[in-house]
């Protein structure tokens, strides 16, 4: 397709109206405390973790809302109790395995992620076994390094050989570099590791769908979660990734409503969206069907880029400067809907984090319907900035 075809629409709809281009390469903090752990022992981690935070809320709340009263003593013994009941639920509790017969093309691309391929690693290979391993390839993509980032790679492609997992891992000693604009240059790199796609097509052997991860922290429980968005009626269906707010509104845009009469990206804060509708399906925790998305990890249909011949672009990558700029990932999407491919969904049920200490502490622990028994709107809070007319109560940690 030619690059000019979207030029005006890419400007209009994907361009990032703060004309800045976000650099989705994040300082993932050294944290190995979870690193080689059984998933027994994670669990009681994980409730360790809980215990010591609900605590520490608990005393906070006390001191700053209810000073020594009982009935603040009581009602935080409640949170406590009911936010370890629904941990527990949440933790114990799998999605049902009734994704084996999909094909998986499993692609990512990683730059110094030493810190996270221990739990990419672990989280992989049982989603292999769970997928099936006749089902699924994995091609991974790496340049330039200088951490420990290749040999871990070098680890798990020895790993997948040795267990007859399909597979293409890269390891290119060429520096990450670029003059100028960066998305050119990750479109490049979202190309590479999508070329043994179209080269398995050309042996028959097709997939369904393309599972693309970013460099986050993620479980096997919420890909299967994903997998089932929308009853398997998607196109595109896509997490959300955190890092304090919501962090990929570079990507994401909202689908016209009577609200916005335009392609808009949403806000980082809750409940994301401007559309009224949209509004509802997050605080009724359904997904929302969006102009584009990417957070992180997204699981896309196949067929647009092997029948089709799409491919992650940029706006005009001729030039070295525009006045704004694009993101591949929300360019994709203009492509898909061009050739008719247009089922894209944000489930936000699915979250992702860059890193590992948000994702096994505070951001996991389920306790957000706890939070609605605050609330005069019973509508569940995720660590964001309320409007006034949501919410009756503020606690201040």
């Amino acid at each position: 397709m030619n690059n000019s075809d979207l030029s005006i629409e890419g400007k209009s709809i994907c361009e990032d109206t703060d004309n800045l281009i976000k650099d989705s390469t994040v300082n993932i903090e050294n944290d190995q405390e979870f690193l080689g752990w059984t998933p027994y022992e994670k669990f009681k981690q994980n409730i360790k973790k809980s215990c010591k935070l609900m605590i520490r809320l608990y005393l906070s709340v006390k001191r700053r809302i209810f000073g020594r009263k009982k009935l603040g003593r009581v009602i935080l013994i409640v949170i406590l109790l009911v936010t370890l009941w629904k941990l527990w639920s949440s933790i114990t509790s799998l999605p049902p395995n009734d994704v084996s017969q999909r094909k998986i093309f499993i692609a990512a691309n990683f730059y110094n992620n030493e810190d996270i391929l221990p739990n990419f690693s672990e989280q992989l290979l049982e989603l292999v076994q769970i997928l099936g391993p006749e089902n699924v390839y994995i091609s991974i993509f790496e340049n330039g390094s200088k951490d420990n980032t290749k040999l871990f790679l070098q680890t798990l492609q020895s790993t997948l050989n040795s267990i007859d997992i399909a597979n293409t891992i890269i390891i290119d000693d060429t520096p990450k570099y670029y003059i100028g604009r960066r998305i050119p240059y990750l479109a490049n790199l979202r190309n590479r590791v999508l070329e043994p796609l179209l080269e398995q097509a050309e042996k028959e052997n097709h997939f369904d769908k393309v599972l693309f991860f970013n460099d986050i922290i993620w479980k096997v429980s919420d890909i299967l979660t994903l997998l089932r968005t929308n009853g398997y009626s998607y196109d595109a269906a896509c997490a959300m990734d955190f890092y304090w707010t919501f962090y990929d509104t570079f990507a994401t845009r909202e689908l016209p409503s009577p609200n916005i009469s335009y392609p808009w990206p949403p806000t980082p804060y809750y409940p994301f969206f401007y559309d009224t509708t949209a509004q509802q399906q997050i605080y009724n925790g359904e997904s929302v069907q969006v102009f584009s998305c990417w957070n992180g990890v997204v699981i896309m249909n196949a067929e647009p880029f092997v029948k089709h011949g799409i491919k992650f672009r940029a706006l005009m990558p001729q030039d070295k400067e525009l006045p704004f700029e694009a993101s591949e990932c929300c360019l994709i999407f203009s492509d898909f809907k061009k050739v008719g491919y247009d089922k894209v969904f944000i489930n936000p049920n699915v979250k992702s984090f860059f890193v590992l200490r948000y994702h096994s502490g505070f951001l996991r622990i389920p306790f957000l319907p706890l939070v609605q028994l605050l609330s005069f709107t019973y509508r569940p809070i995720f660590f964001s900035i309320l409007q006034p007319s949501n919410t009756a109560i503020i606690i201040l940690l």
